[in-house]
């Protein structure tokens, strides 16, 4: 073959550079799979807001630690008690379920499990702002009720991660429960 050669005219490689010019301009003709385009979408939606649920987790923690600081130091202020459940807690708890809501998937096989975690998440939200009421009426009954309710969602919280893990694991996807980070996306 010369230096100067020129690309083939045969008709198998003119097929070839059709071919090859479809799949350029329009696609393998293969279309997305939706389940799995949902999944991810949902996975990493998701995600955003198990980073915000994190950050709701840390204050809380933040806060038992300050309210048992301050018992050994003698009384809790009533007070400061109310406005950082007021101020801090109550409103991104409120934030999560919201936003957990927002990122609902399309599949009902994704949607079953979303709705579970969102329910939770939603109850919580209501269960802190009984705790405030409790605790600006001074009714001990309903205070010490809605800890407690407070208490099981975080077990069912928990169990949702269980579950879902395991029913997501052979999709290749895990949602991690205190992340602190939205994961990356894979490169192609």
């Amino acid at each position: 073959m010369n230096a100067k050669s020129t690309p083939s005219t045969s008709p198998s490689n003119m097929r070839f550079c059709a071919i090859a010019a479809s799949v350029a301009l329009f696609g393998s003709g293969c279309e997305p799979d939706p389940i799995a385009t949902d999944l991810d979408v949902w996975y990493y939606g998701l995600s955003a807001v198990l980073v915000e649920n994190a950050s709701l987790a840390h204050q809380i923690q933040d806060f038992a630690a300050d309210v048992h600081k301050a018992r050994e130091k003698g009384p809790v202020s009533a007070e400061k008690t109310a406005k950082t459940l007021k101020e801090n807690i109550l409103p991104l708890a409120q934030t999560v379920a919201e936003h957990a809501v927002d990122v609902r998937p399309q599949t009902a096989e994704f949607q079953a499990m979303h709705d579970g975690l969102t329910t939770v998440w939603t109850e919580r939200a209501e269960a802190y702002d009984g705790i405030l009421t409790a605790w600006d009426g001074a009714d001990a009954a309903a205070l010490e009720a809605g800890m407690a309710k407070v208490g099981d969602l975080r077990i069912a919280e928990s169990i949702w991660f269980q579950r879902t893990n395991a029913a997501l694991a052979p999709k290749g996807y895990r949602f991690e429960e205190f992340p602190r980070s939205v994961p990356n996306r894979p490169s192609n």
